[in-house]
């Protein structure tokens, strides 16, 4: 079962290194490393109209609108070129792990579960402050119980799954200490 939404707002908040694995530049400027965000939080709202019958037959105009975070971790490779002093322009790709939530204001649910991302990027610093853009892109399950009180007298409770699948870019200011 697949859902899809489009963002109308997003922020994120990451912090990791990277760890060259050689000392001295290939050819006086590349490097490779391994880069790891120990930590990665992003939060979204999505909002979607819909069309609505109600008691009298009309149509009615109403929204969804969903909260989503998530927090996690990247690791994966990446090759650095420093063409001059002080700049960095770097390339990477790495998988993100993440423990994803959702909240439907709508349908009054809340789901969570195990997201499974990757991200590609470049970047390029100067000095303690850069710019870039990468592309994220995975698949999360969500499992949302719910209560259902009028199967009996004590409430019966079910669980429904369902996967979400993400795709976009994010365009960021990095700040190097």
């Amino acid at each position: 079962d697949l859902v899809s939404f489009k963002s109308k707002f997003g922020a994120s908040l990451s912090s990791g290194r990277t760890f060259f694995l050689h000392r001295d530049p290939l050819a006086g400027m590349l490097k490779i490393g391994l880069d790891w965000t120990y930590i990665d939080l992003n939060y979204t709202t999505y909002k979607e109209p819909i069309l609505e019958e109600d008691v009298d037959g009309n149509w009615i105009e109403d929204e969804v609108k969903v909260h989503a975070a998530e927090a996690g971790m990247h690791i994966g490779p990446s090759i650095t070129v420093f063409p001059v002093n002080r700049l960095a322009v770097k390339a990477y790709f790495r998988y993100a792990p993440s423990y994803s939530a959702m909240y439907d204001t709508y349908n009054e649910e809340f789901s969570s579960g195990f997201g499974s991302y990757f991200v590609s990027g470049i970047s390029a610093n100067y000095g303690g402050i850069g710019l870039g853009i990468e592309q994220r892109w995975g698949s999360a399950k969500h499992r949302t119980l719910t209560t259902d009180l009028e199967d009996d007298d004590f409430g019966g409770a079910s669980e429904q799954k369902e996967k979400f699948h993400l795709k976009g870019p994010r365009i960021f200011v990095a700040f190097s200490f």
